[in-house]
């Protein structure tokens, strides 16, 4: 079966530790639409499209999309406002 649902935001780890050389899921966001606060891991990723949309699961507005370039990966920090990690 096929389905429209998300996935956590634990579904990106592996890309946002090569984007940011370590687990970021525990990394807390602010999304730039509504202000919620949120772990990436809690974020909601919608995979079936060529790239990855992850939305608030507050408001539902688009914060990133993560996508497979030829290139590399290639994020595109939508409405994220800040991120910030949790300890070093």
């Amino acid at each position: 079966m096929i389905t429209d649902a998300p996935v956590d935001g634990n579904a990106l780890g592996g890309a946002l530790m090569e984007l940011f050389g370590r687990d970021m899921t525990d990394a807390r966001s602010s999304c730039a639409a509504c202000g919620a606060i949120h772990r990436l891991g809690a974020l909601l990723v919608y995979d079936r499209a060529p790239a990855s949309v992850v939305r608030c699961p507050s408001c539902g507005g688009v914060m990133l999309v993560a996508s497979e370039r030829p290139t590399g990966l290639r994020f595109m920090f939508a409405a994220v406002r800040w991120v910030e990690s949790v300890g070093r």
